[in-house]
């Protein structure tokens, strides 16, 4: 049976950052430790979910960025208007 391995993080730093508007901005901030953890979780994770994701979905994916989406659905709409029987929903 394969050794279990208990992670706990540690709790998060709490700072409040002022508004020009007069409020805070609350932010966490957490360890190196549980941040280097983190990553190593995503570099294993990503590149097995990742073919899993629609080619439409842009948010928090590698190279892929949120103003690029903008030119995607250009591209898919014009899809749709010129050939709906072979458009992929999303």
């Amino acid at each position: 049976m394969p050794q279990r391995r208990k992670y706990k993080p540690q709790p998060v730093l709490r700072v409040e950052i002022p508004k020009p508007n007069g409020g805070v901005r609350k932010l966490g901030i957490p360890t190196i430790m549980d941040r280097i953890i983190e990553q190593a979780v995503v570099q294993v994770i990503t590149p097995i979910v990742e073919p899993h994701f629609s080619e439409y979905s842009y948010g928090f994916r590698p190279g892929r960025r949120p103003l690029s989406s903008g030119s995607q659905d250009h591209r898919s709409t014009q899809n749709i208007k010129r050939n709906p029987r072979k458009a992929r929903t999303h």
